[in-house]
């Protein structure tokens, strides 16, 4: 696997952990988000589909989660947030205060949201 995401894909002896295709993928692609594009990602991000590496992977809601909660349980990701879903960041991560969608898919931060009201 060559990418910049490698590094972050070890752990301890004895961990009882596989990757398969997509697991590596959807790594790459929370990689991509949280280092490069600077911000949090959830579910939205990957469900029904994502591209990574010019290729398109197809995910249900389920999966994601098993998948999430298993990066998680190995510390590999952290929750940031539960309103009104999760959002999470790679362990030790902190991307800034982007916290939610609007309905057109585009981040809200809190400076924004406040001058909704």
């Amino acid at each position: 696997m060559n990418t910049a995401a490698a590094p972050l894909l070890k752990f301890n002896k004895g961990a009882r952990f596989s990757w398969s295709k997509l697991k590596i993928a959807l790594y790459k692609r929370m990689y991509e988000i949280t280092i490069k594009e600077k911000r949090y990602f959830d579910f939205l991000d990957f469900v029904p589909t994502f591209i990574i590496d010019g290729y398109i992977y197809q995910i249900s809601y389920g999966t994601f989660r098993n998948y999430v909660s298993e990066f998680v349980r190995f510390e590999k990701i952290e929750v940031v947030q539960y309103f009104p879903q999760a959002f999470y960041t790679l362990k030790g991560v902190s991307t800034g205060n982007l916290m939610t969608r609007d309905h057109t898919r585009g981040f809200i931060n809190a400076e924004q949201k406040t001058s909704f009201k």
